[in-house]
């Protein structure tokens, strides 16, 4: 077993280790157990996880000094397959605490992989803090260790219902303030940030977006005489859409007349996905760019807003514009919950 040092700025992160152990082998199930976690945390997993063979998941994580979002906990509950317990021991005098990773191979169990360590399923902790832990793989001794350890970690946790994630949530978004006014003077930083490239980046994001209700992204210089919308390929979540790539898609979209729009979302070489829009949307046959004296099309003054609906595989889509009141309040909605990004030139944003 080698221990893995991490620090800022460099590749050797414990996210990148879990990523090449995976690319060699499907993984059929992982167990985790973490003091702390966040969307990001999970979704920086579940992503270096790039070879997954009907995993069944098992998290146990902790509530001691409000600091997992109860966003990522309820990513978690929505993951097929996951079990999930959660634990606290602050009326203890005393905190949950543990960092254990166990991942299982189809291959020979000599491949499976065990990580245990400082790390927290957080993406700080998985991609830029300083952190310390022992990983390696190993056969029917380590297994037969982790399956202890495990057995004892999990004893310890209680299910996550429905009232007991609530409670938490109201005690969490109090305290939430304070620890953010702490942050500020700890770092120095006062000014609000401008978005970072990706929303997922951050441990700020409160809210993933397969789970969000609305997601929205400015216009800008939309492609092909402006039908058609790129999106980040994380945002691509929010429809059900793998955020490394895949199949074309279609999807039905309910436009401003009332209609329905069976429109294609395709999978670029720049790791972006695209809809392919058409004139049965009307702002798209009116036109979403506006033209230049010279004949050339300007930038789009407009947003396209996507809501969720009932129905799986339908989303509502409409146009604000920029300077909208409405768009101003959908941007502070996701600014309210950590969840806004930027393409080069273009903003979005869930919630």
């Amino acid at each position: 077993m080698d221990v893995l040092v991490q620090s800022a700025g460099t590749a050797e992160t414990l996210g990148n280790a879990v990523r090449a152990w995976s690319e060699h082998r499907p993984c059929t199930g992982f167990w985790v157990a973490a003091a702390y976690a966040t969307v990001s945390g999970v979704r920086e997993l579940l992503g270096a996880l790039t070879m997954m063979d009907a995993p069944e998941t098992h998290w146990l994580v902790g509530l001691d000094d409000y600091i997992t979002q109860p966003g990522a906990l309820r990513l978690i509950q929505s993951l097929p397959g996951a079990q999930i317990r959660v634990a606290g021991l602050s009326s203890k005098d005393a905190r949950f605490h543990p960092k254990l990773y166990f991942f299982k191979s189809t291959s020979k169990e000599e491949t499976n992989l065990l990580v245990v360590g400082s790390a927290n399923l957080t993406r700080a902790a998985l991609r830029k803090n300083c952190e310390a832990n022992a990983i390696g793989t190993g056969g029917k001794n380590s297994t037969e260790a982790f399956d202890a350890a495990w057995s004892q970690l999990w004893s310890i946790g209680e299910e996550l219902t429905a009232e007991k994630l609530s409670e938490y949530e109201q005690t969490y978004l109090k305290i939430r303030p304070l620890r953010d006014a702490i942050a500020r003077l700890t770092t120095g930083k006062n000014e609000k940030e401008p978005p970072v490239k990706k929303a997922l980046d951050s441990d700020q994001t409160e809210v993933d977006p397969a789970l969000a209700t609305t997601c929205w992204i400015e216009g800008g210089n939309i492609t092909l005489m402006g039908k058609e919308l790129e999106f980040k390929a994380e945002q691509a979540l929010f429809f059900g859409l793998s955020s490394n790539g895949g199949e074309d898609s279609y999807f039905n979209f309910k436009t401003s007349a009332g209609t329905v729009a069976k429109l294609k979302m395709r999978y670029q070489q720049n790791h972006m996905w695209r809809l392919q829009l058409n004139d049965e949307v009307p702002e798209v046959k009116v036109g979403l760019r506006p033209k230049n004296p010279d004949g050339s099309l300007g930038r789009s003054p407009y947003v396209a807003v996507f809501e969720r609906t009932k129905i799986g595989g339908t989303f509502v889509l409409g146009f604000l514009h920029l300077e909208s009141k409405e768009f101003s309040r959908l941007k502070r909605q996701s600014e309210r919950y950590g969840a806004t990004g930027s393409t080069i030139a273009r903003q979005y944003g869930w919630f």
